[in-house]
């Protein structure tokens, strides 16, 4: 199968004031995308950090984009939903956990234009949907191997390379929620993260920088931003999405508000 993807950098440098980088990316399938909205939105965020100031009282809520979701939530979200993971006793996540009553969470490979999309897995084993959160958890991903292990339904996610025995690994997480998010209030909204590499992966928890941050209302950006908490608080705090998901690498997701996590 085809794929292409397209990346765009850029930054603002007036005088000894130097924006962090901003980094917009697509993959697709289709020659004919338009791929022009990637320079506007890198346009906008340039001028958004432009000139970033401390974050001056308390955070409740904040807003993370879809690139900010693929980002922080995916590689945390895709080690829990792991069967391998769960019978071995390193995923947060547990059968029958109460979630979110309002979020569902589900493994589509047959997602139209995505790269990641398949129709079979790396064991050749015909694709599914598979729902991993409705409310409650309600499975894991597996492969042949750990299928049987934990004598649980296998769910044809294997993954691999020529080089590599099958792992485990979702195609394309898909992360809805029934509420809608409301304009009006002045969220900080996240769009870049550094240091989810350095999260507890076991236990879910995570303590990055947002280089990439503003607040909706005025647009204006802030430096310096730690976020701090772990999976489970994360996915229980979402409490609404935006109207529009958008596809970004392997997660197709809104704006996601989210409440309980420490900012600073």
């Amino acid at each position: 199968r085809k794929g292409i993807s397209v990346v765009v950098m850029a930054n603002s440098k007036e005088g000894t004031n130097v924006s962090p980088e901003i980094v917009e990316y697509k993959s697709f399938r289709d020659p004919s995308t338009d791929v022009g909205d990637l320079i506007e939105e890198v346009k906008a965020k340039v001028d958004a950090t432009k000139n970033r100031e401390k974050i001056k009282g308390k955070v409740d809520a904040l807003i993370l984009t879809p690139k900010a979701v693929a980002e922080l939530v995916f590689p945390l979200l895709s080690h829990a939903v792991s069967r391998e993971n769960q019978f071995r006793g390193k995923s947060p996540l547990r059968q029958g956990m109460q979630v979110n009553e309002g979020l569902k969470v589900f493994d589509d490979p047959t997602l139209q234009d995505s790269v990641y999309s398949r129709s079979f897995d790396g064991e050749g084993q015909g694709s599914r949907i598979n729902v991993v959160i409705d409310k409650e958890v309600k499975g894991f991903l597996s492969n042949w191997f750990w299928a049987l292990k934990s004598k649980s339904e296998h769910t044809a996610s294997a993954s691999r390379s020529y080089l590599t025995t099958p792992g485990i690994s979702p195609s394309n997480l898909v992360i809805e929620h029934k509420d809608l998010l409301e304009s009006g209030e002045n969220y900080l909204v996240v769009d870049q993260v550094q240091g989810v590499h350095t999260s507890n992966f076991d236990t879910g928890e995570f303590s990055v920088t947002a280089p990439v941050a503003w607040f909706s209302k005025d647009m204006k950006g802030v430096r310096d931003v730690i976020i701090t908490g772990n999976l489970v608080d994360l996915l229980r705090g979402i409490e609404a999405e935006g109207k529009e998901r958008k596809l970004v690498d392997n997660v197709l997701s809104g704006e996601l508000l989210i409440r309980g996590l420490h900012v600073s």
